[in-house]
């Protein structure tokens, strides 16, 4: 196990707001997608003030030539080989996640996740998963649709990992909320 610790940014912050979350962490890794790429994010990865070492790239659509320090998802190369693997593997109270504020106050704050935090918010689902069992069984494959942020506690650790471990599938929605659309996907 690489041990490595998730840091969600919000996507819909600017470049000065990206560069202060990766500075502030200490992120050595940035999996970005198309539109973060197209919106500025070059800039902050070969800034100076932040650990990155390199960008990666999850996108179907042939981007051409990248900007310095991005690299396609299928052309990176084994991450465990470039980075410390944490010795001992990883202990309950380690960091799993560095999550932040809103930043109503200032500049966001960053919350630590330990691996404690996520495996008792997972054991939720666990409790849930065997009262749901007692009572009717869906038609089809049951599924969670996640229209809620990834970078907030309540899409990451909520929606998506208590999802998973109901035995959900996961329908993330993408983009800013559109009521229709999220609509039309749960008919599906």
């Amino acid at each position: 196990m690489l041990g490595a610790v998730a840091v969600t940014l919000n996507a819909w912050w600017i470049a000065k707001e990206l560069r202060y979350g990766l500075s502030d962490s200490g992120a050595v890794v940035m999996i970005l997608d198309k539109e973060r790429l197209e919106r500025g994010v070059p800039e902050v990865i070969v800034d100076k003030e932040t650990a990155l070492r390199v960008a990666i790239l999850v996108s179907d659509a042939n981007m051409g030539t990248l900007p310095n320090g991005v690299e396609m998802w299928g052309n990176h190369k084994d991450a465990s080989a470039e980075f410390e693997v944490r010795a001992g593997g990883t202990s309950p109270d380690d960091p799993a996640c560095i999550m932040y504020t809103s930043g109503t106050t200032g500049f966001p704050k960053g919350v630590i996740l330990t691996v404690r935090n996520v495996i008792s918010s997972c054991m939720v689902s666990v409790k849930l998963r065997a009262i749901m069992q007692s009572s009717a069984t869906p038609t089809g494959q049951p599924g969670m649709l996640v229209n809620v942020p990834l970078f907030h506690a309540s899409g990451l650790l909520v929606a998506l990992m208590q999802g998973f471990g109901l035995g959900r599938k996961a329908v993330l929605s993408s983009g800013r909320w559109d009521a229709t659309r999220c609509f039309t996907t749960m008919r599906l």
